[in-house]
């Protein structure tokens, strides 16, 4: 785990492939924080897990 500016990272492997959940303000007030999942420096999104490219 690394702490970076305005939030922290947690940097772990899935199934051998590098894998990051970043944490930040969500900068809206009353919202808290946002989590954001990166998997081998790819932004998961809710679009791409519906239509994965390969």
């Amino acid at each position: 785990n690394e702490f970076i500016d305005g939030g922290a990272e947690m940097l772990f492997l899935l199934e051998g492939t590098p894998a990051i959940i970043r944490s930040s303000s969500s900068e809206q007030k009353g919202a808290g924080i946002k989590y954001t999942l990166y998997i081998d420096s790819i932004e998961v999104t809710q679009e791409n897990l519906l239509s994965p490219t390969d």
